[in-house]
């Protein structure tokens, strides 16, 4: 049994076609929400000898889509679901709403868990709180941290948190990360540590979902029971350690002028993630999970998927360093976008200028000077029909799908 496949047809109900799947959130997204509740649930009984320590596989995850229509939110609540069932007394959900001193003092009493913020772009911002002061620099620390922490509050109160693991999942729209962070917020080390994963494409329209199967989701369910109960250090085999060595180089080697660029900080955390994707691939299979020796086929899985983190990152830091006139455009292109997903079962839709106009917000000789240029672009067509229940035909705006769009920040 392969965990992650398995817990993409539960929610699919793949095996049961005659029942609706659960949700119609994005594969990606699931595939990833599989990964952190393979991580989550292990959480510090499998490590790799790293850096003269210890390296655990915890993750740091974002889910990006181009809107609430991507069901981000409905793919996290089934991850969270099967996570219950494993060890119903245990909590492992960190709260989402904290000062600093409750956050220490939560992560002495529970060190290992899971922070599952419903808005990414919400749960950043609560850094930037008086009270919040110095938060991020705290949970930055705690992310790779192998040993004890000792912390002494302004109160003089003293905290130990012994051996953290704290993952975090989270999810937001492309506009939620645009409006609440800033270029120099990708310098702080933190944003670094996460692995934003971008859906522009759901491959399912689901209009009614179904419920999932049981006897599948307990079989998940005793999958983790019995990868929980074992426990120990692994190690690379010879094959794989070459082909993370030579992974490791042609990286360095293709994204050589991104790293020099501002990209050095994500790409080298992904690289650290590509060791911590090759444990759960591990662990993911039946068959091997109970070996100690990770091979090189569960490395190659882990740069598959460290391959796309790394160009979503670099799209991310493109998109954060644009021009306002980069920033308005790509503003109407997502409108039209974003209009378009909200009734896909209807083959040809639009938005009317005016009413881009008003969801754009922008002044009217600025907003005719993109429009313009995206129409002479191609990037997007006009067309002119008579709705229901008018005498004159009324323009309406699209995105011309048989070109590449020329939006600078589409792949975020």
């Amino acid at each position: 049994m392969e965990f992650l496949e398995s817990f993409v047809d539960w929610v699919r109900n793949k095996n049961h076609p005659e029942v609706a799947p659960q949700t119609d959130a994005a594969e990606i997204h699931l595939k990833h929400i599989g990964l952190m509740v393979l991580s989550t649930s292990v959480r510090k009984r499998y490590w790799l000898g790293y850096a003269g320590g210890a390296l655990y596989p915890n993750l740091w995850t974002v889910l990006i889509g181009r809107s609430t229509f991507f069901h981000k939110s409905t793919g996290i609540k089934l991850g969270l679901e099967v996570l219950e069932k494993v060890d119903s007394g245990t909590n492992f959900k960190f709260p989402n709403e904290f000062s600093l001193e409750e956050l220490v003092a939560t992560l002495s009493r529970q060190p290992e868990g899971i922070f599952v913020p419903d808005e990414f772009s919400t749960f950043y911002t609560l850094f930037a709180r008086n009270y919040m002061q110095g938060g991020i620099s705290f949970l930055t620390e705690m992310y790779d941290r192998y040993t004890s922490y000792t912390r002494r509050l302004r109160s003089g109160e003293e905290f130990f948190i012994v051996n953290p693991f704290i993952n975090i999942l989270s999810s937001t729209t492309i506009e939620g990360l645009e409006q609440d962070l800033n270029p120099r917020d990708l310098r702080n080390g933190f944003l670094a540590r996460f692995n934003f994963v971008t859906a522009r494409e759901k491959e399912r329209l689901v209009e009614l979902p179904g419920e999932g199967n049981f006897e599948e989701q307990l079989r998940l369910v005793e999958f983790l029971r019995d990868v929980n109960s074992r426990k120990g250090k692994l190690k690379f085999s010879t094959n794989a350690i070459t082909c993370y060595k030579d992974y490791y180089n042609k990286v360095i080697k293709t994204y050589k002028l991104e790293m020099d660029q501002g990209a050095s900080p994500f790409i080298s955390r992904l690289l650290v993630n590509t060791l911590k994707f090759s444990i759960l691939f591990h662990l993911n299979d039946s068959q091997v999970n109970s070996i100690d020796i990770i091979r090189d086929w569960a490395v190659e899985k882990a740069i598959g998927l460290t391959d796309v983190l790394i160009v979503n990152a670099i799209n991310l830091i493109d998109s954060m360093a644009m021009t306002p006139y980069e920033e308005k455009r790509r503003k109407v292109l997502r409108t039209i976008e974003a209009y378009q997903q909200k009734t896909p079962e209807k083959d040809f839709v639009g938005i009317t200028r005016s009413a881009l106009l008003r969801k754009v917000k922008m002044h009217k000789r600025e907003f005719d000077l993109i429009v313009d240029t995206l129409l002479e672009e191609k990037t997007i067509i006009k067309d002119k029909f008579i709705t229901q229940g008018a005498t004159k035909p009324t323009e309406f705006f699209y995105i011309n799908k048989n070109i590449e769009t020329a939006d600078p920040g589409k792949e975020v």
